[in-house]
């Protein structure tokens, strides 16, 4: 058998009608926008509210597949939701797999945002196809967001390869 190419890893099939997508953003339109996609992408259930206590009572109900939140420099919402969604103790879902959604520039603000464990960031304003491939993409392969220095970015590390015999290099 001449040029036989390795077996790649099939990735888990994906399918919009299983997923239960919570939406928290103080932004209206964002929401209206967001929810109206996912709804015609046919997902099982759309969670879209401003209010904080009203997701953290959704998520009480029942776990979901991926959320996306809004954070913003001026307003603490996003980010208390943030800490309280990782917390171990409090949240029904810490690992939960998240998208931050904000229109801040300012890189010492983005990373007080990754460090609490974010898969992804996306700057508004956001398009469709951005959001929806964004989303898949998370809820399929989620990746932590890592603050090294000079990189800040999704985790590119695999897994382990306990066969490598050579020295580590990280």
């Amino acid at each position: 058998m001449l040029n036989q190419s390795p077996q790649v890893a099939q990735k888990p099939s994906f399918k919009w009608e299983a997923q239960r997508i919570l939406i928290l953003d103080k932004d209206d339109q964002f929401r209206f926008m967001a929810r109206t996609l996912f709804q015609r992408q046919r997902t099982q259930e759309v969670v879209s509210t401003a209010s904080m206590a009203e997701a953290v009572l959704h998520l009480m109900a029942g776990p979901v597949n991926a959320c996306l939140v809004g954070v913003a420099e001026n307003e603490p919402a996003g980010i208390e939701f943030l800490r309280w969604l990782r917390d171990k103790k409090a949240s029904p879902c810490p690992d939960v797999p998240v998208t931050a959604l904000t229109d801040s520039k300012n890189p010492a603000f983005i990373q007080k945002v990754c460090r609490f464990g974010i898969e992804g960031l996306l700057r508004k304003p956001v398009s469709q196809e951005g959001l929806t491939r964004r989303i898949s993409q998370m809820i399929v392969e989620p990746k932590r967001m890592v603050i090294a220095p000079g990189y800040l970015g999704p985790d590119r590390r695999t897994e382990a390869d306990d066969s490598f015999g050579g020295p580590d290099r990280r």
